[in-house]
């Protein structure tokens, strides 16, 4: 499924006639709160006592977590009007710009 079909899913799962303030409150919180149960999960695997830190982690839970951020991370796009697909590749384009930067002031010193 690609970005913007699954963005479309996503949609059937918002309610419509809500006030479009209500909406974006309502995405902003569940990605903030979502994003918390993802650093939760980190946390308890690295200050576990056990070193297998990687066994520890239960992919498939931090998989559903990442799930849940994709998801208001799609409605928050939705609801301003940026296409979703447009996200990875602008985050490329920003990056390779920034790196270039970095590279550049490497080189100067």
């Amino acid at each position: 499924m690609n970005l913007e079909k699954y963005a479309d899913s996503v949609e059937q799962f918002w309610a419509a006639d809500a006030d479009w303030q209500d909406q974006v409150a309502h995405a902003l919180l569940g990605l903030a709160s979502e994003s918390g149960e993802v650093l939760d999960i980190i946390k308890k695997a690295h200050y576990s006592p056990r070193k297998d830190v990687m066994k520890i982690v239960n992919r498939e839970h931090l998989s559903e977590e990442l799930g849940d951020i994709l998801f208001y991370l799609v409605r928050v796009a939705r609801l301003y009007g940026i296409p979703v697909a447009e996200i990875p590749m602008g985050n490329i384009a920003k990056l390779e710009r920034r790196y270039e930067k970095n590279e550049a002031k490497s080189e100067e010193a």
